[in-house]
């Protein structure tokens, strides 16, 4: 994820999610993740960010890989890390309410990772011309 100033070429006038077949989604109201988790969080789209390449930079994407369905697997395990190690996050000066919300997220990040809704990708790039 990404602020606005992240990215060349992506708008930061809202908050911008990844959708169905790699769309950038814009939604001028932000959900709670934007507002309390990642706020002025940006995720751009594969399109966004293949664009934002051509238009600023010298390179190119060779190789795309998603990753989603593994990254899934991943959030389960921090959350089940996250929720045995309430004591010492509680310990840490870190509260319920904090405790709660970053359950949420973390189960609501795996749900749409499951889902497809939510996919996350490693990006090989070249330079352009080689």
């Amino acid at each position: 994820m990404t602020g606005s100033a992240g990215l060349p070429g992506v708008a930061g006038s809202g908050r911008f999610r990844g959708g169905p077949a790699g769309q950038a989604l814009h939604s001028s109201r932000p959900g709670a993740i934007h507002q309390y988790v990642f706020p002025g969080g940006q995720i751009p789209s594969i399109p966004a960010i293949r664009a934002s390449l051509r238009q600023h930079t010298g390179l190119r994407v060779t190789a795309d890989y998603p990753m989603g369905e593994h990254y899934a697997r991943t959030l389960a395990e921090w959350r089940r890390g996250f929720t045995a190690a309430a004591d010492q996050v509680s310990a840490l000066g870190f509260g319920k309410q904090f405790q709660r919300m970053w359950n949420l997220y973390l189960a609501y990040c795996e749900g749409g990772f499951r889902a497809g809704y939510l996919d996350v990708h490693q990006l090989v790039l070249e330079r352009r011309g080689w």
